[in-house]
């Protein structure tokens, strides 16, 4: 008799348990709708939008806040600016007109993220692939996690009396942001010293994150508060860059070199177009060669993204790096970038769609530095095909920084 009522007690209990169990799961709130990731601003504060229409605020747009647009400003304005690989391969040769012979100009297979003043050589090709995984871990200074991008301001309310403004504070935070970044490139000599090519990407984006808003208005009274989440996924395909490089100054031991990669604007929101010039000089001694490139770049993005556009990206970089054929195949590198550049806005912040900008919610020019390290080994695997193996690793004073970038590249020269 006990055991039966022990059962049926166990039975009950169990039951419960499983009751329990269901309700808290049908009350957890539902998983964020993936969009693609050039929709995911506008999905992650769409409800604000609403809201703020829905309780007496003006028609505005998405890019009436903040917050907005600092999160589209970091997730395409550093796109743009992510170190690339050079596109001049890792043979440079030289022909031999009394012998009729080709030989190669220098014995090491260069840096990866530093131009030298080599050109390819005469009729000569190289083309190549790399793969650069960014997974941005921290915002400025601050673990990713833990940043945030905090806004307040107030929209008129339809008395015009400041009891009746429709106040709004927005909290912004990311728990994801990934780039993944294939590249092709080809590279032409088409005379001794000058060299044409041409880089074409493939920009994977991940996205994830939540918006926590709060309205407020005294007369007539509201307090509304809420939180939601989305996430974003997209493929895309940058417009193509085209690259040419003059070797001004040729000698046995260095030379210097002009440099210019034009991007012509696209219809993606990664579709920036711009201009990138750089000065190139290298150096060699005692087996090591060393290679500086200083210059500037400026990218106008107005009309190429959804969220008002972000205006321009501009500023000047400066890099140094150093490699060494440490074997017949094998040559180690080291390089670093500085680069300091500022953000502008397109179009006026705060605008509504009916009524003139509320200065309240105007956002200021943003300026921002990076500084990124580059440990690199390429390898020679077989006749002209390399294979490189390198390492970013990156801070910056404001913006998506990733502490550890593995990059892995090929290219063949013939």
């Amino acid at each position: 008799m006990s055991n039966a009522v022990t059962c049926r007690r166990r039975a009950a209990m169990l039951i419960v348990v499983l009751i329990v169990v269901v309700r808290v799961a049908s009350a957890q709130a539902p998983p964020p709708t993936t969009v693609e990731a050039t929709d995911f601003i506008q999905t992650l504060y769409r409800p604000l939008v609403q809201d703020v229409q829905a309780n007496g605020g003006p028609t505005v747009l998405v890019a009436s806040f903040v917050t907005a647009r600092e999160l589209h400003t970091h997730l395409t304005a550093e796109i743009f600016n992510l170190p690339t690989a050079s596109n001049s391969g890792g043979f440079s040769w030289t022909y031999d007109a009394a012998l009729g012979t080709w030989s190669r100009s220098v014995t090491s297979f260069g840096p990866q993220f530093v131009e030298r003043s080599n050109t390819a050589g005469r009729h000569k090709v190289n083309f190549g692939v790399t793969w650069e995984r960014f997974t941005f871990d921290h915002l400025g200074n601050r673990p990713l996690a833990e940043a945030s991008l905090d806004s307040s301001g107030a929209f008129a309310g339809s008395s015009g009396s400041t009891s009746s403004q429709l106040r709004v504070t927005e909290r912004a935070t990311l728990s994801r942001a990934d780039v993944g970044i294939t590249t092709m490139f080809v590279n032409y000599g088409i005379m001794p010293a000058l060299d044409a090519g041409v880089f074409l990407s493939t920009v994977s984006v991940a996205v994830e994150g939540t918006l926590h808003y709060d309205l407020q208005r005294t007369s007539p009274n509201l307090v509304l508060s809420r939180t939601v989440t989305a996430s974003g996924r997209s493929q895309i395909v940058t417009t193509p860059v085209f690259r040419g490089k003059w070797n001004v100054l040729r000698r046995p031991r260095g030379g210097l070199a002009l440099a210019a990669d034009l991007r012509p604007h696209g219809r993606t929101t990664l579709g920036a177009g711009g201009l990138r010039f750089q000065f190139i000089a290298s150096g060699e001694a005692s087996g090591f060669h060393a290679h500086v490139n200083t210059g500037y770049e400026g990218f106008d993005c107005d009309g190429s993204v959804e969220l008002g556009g972000c205006g321009s990206v501009d500023g000047s970089f400066i890099v140094g790096g150093v490699d060494k054929a440490v074997a017949t195949r094998l040559t180690l590198s080291a390089s670093v970038q500085a680069q300091g550049y500022q953000v502008g806005h397109g179009g006026a912040l705060g605008q509504t769609a009916s009524t003139a900008p509320v200065q309240s919610l105007l956002a200021p020019l943003v300026t921002t530095t990076r500084v990124t390290t580059a440990m690199t080994a390429r390898f020679n695997l077989w006749n002209n095909l390399l294979l490189t193996a390198t390492g970013l690793m990156s801070t910056n004073s404001y913006g998506l920084g990733d502490r550890f970038t593995p990059v892995i590249g090929f290219d063949y020269a013939w």
